[in-house]
């Protein structure tokens, strides 16, 4: 072995290996279902967890809470729906192009009205 061989030799027994990380995707809740927090690696949270798909883990925003051992998905409900209409209304388009709202004080050839129906 030559010198340069003792040397590299030498450096890889002070120097360490690199770890491997190993990612578990967690969520932390509390007593009530409560998402608390979350983490992928070392050093995990401490309390309560289960562990998620990636997926889950990336979009905790769409959960409400933890319930059974699963993630519960988000239900907005305000009680009440409402729906753009054709007809009579409180908004002047242009034709076919809903999307396009003209101002009191622009004109068009072609326009219709929308309006909210709710129910």
């Amino acid at each position: 072995m030559n010198e340069l061989e003792k040397f590299l030799a030498e450096v890889n027994t002070l120097v360490d290996t690199p770890k491997e990380i190993v990612k578990e995707y967690r969520v932390y809740h509390d007593n009530n279902g409560e998402i608390v927090g979350q983490s992928m690696t070392d050093p995990h949270l401490q309390g309560d967890y289960i562990v998620v798909e990636p997926i889950q883990y990336e979009n905790i925003h769409k959960y409400a809470r933890v319930k059974d051992g699963e993630l519960k998905i988000k239900v907005f409900n305000p009680g009440y729906k409402r729906q753009l209409v054709q007809g009579e209304g409180d908004f002047q388009v242009v034709k076919n192009h809903a999307g396009l709202l003209l101002e009191q004080d622009e004109n068009h050839n072609n326009t219709e009205y929308y309006g909210y129906t709710d129910y």
